[in-house]
């Protein structure tokens, strides 16, 4: 075959890989195991965070309940929106308007990562088709973030707190839509 056939057989293929990708995604996304975006959290498809407080503190001394409940419901409020971003082999994650992008390598090791109150602790990404596991450990505890593409795009994200004070894992599941984003250029935000 020659070179000219070669180069229309690869544009043939990539332009089945745009067809077959879900509005928004780009053929660089589909190598990501989350596709980049905006997404905004889903309420209704989402667990309500206040019952699955009071069923992780109930085992506990009612002197101590409160202040455990206070902590973990501050510590695990609802994201509004998550916007995942990538650059080589780097995710960048916005979870709050208010805390800083958490910037990470996908192979699995940790780095400090500082949260806009200036506590530092260590995260880290491990990443496969589909599914984007975000670790973050501090001296009292670490919690984990599973992020998992939905065939409908939306992303599922399964958060798990461990901590000694807790009987058990604390866990939690979220829902989040991408946002459609105009084309840039467009003048949208």
């Amino acid at each position: 075959m020659s070179i000219v056939g070669w180069w229309d057989l690869g544009r043939a293929a990539l332009v089945a890989l745009a067809l077959a990708a879900p509005a928004g995604v780009t053929a660089q996304d589909a190598e990501r195991p989350i596709p980049s975006g905006l997404y905004r959290f889903v309420p209704e498809e989402s667990d309500e965070i206040s019952g699955k407080v009071d069923e992780a503190v109930a085992h506990m001394n009612f002197l101590i309940r409160g202040i455990a409940r206070g902590r973990l419901k501050g510590a695990n409020e609802p994201i509004d929106q998550i916007d995942i971003r990538y650059s080589s082999d780097t995710v960048w994650i916005s979870l709050r308007a208010d805390e800083p992008w958490v910037v990470s390598t996908m192979d699995g090791e940790y780095v400090p990562y500082t949260r806009a109150d200036g506590e530092v602790v260590q995260v880290k990404v491990d990443a496969q088709p589909g599914v984007m596991d975000q670790y973050f450990r501090s001296d009292d505890g670490e919690k984990q973030m599973i992020y998992r593409l939905r065939d409908d795009g939306t992303v599922e994200l399964e958060s798990i707190v461990y901590s000694d004070k807790l009987r058990e894992p604390f866990r939690y599941t979220w829902v989040y839509r991408p946002v459609d984003r105009p084309a840039e250029g467009d003048g949208g935000a």
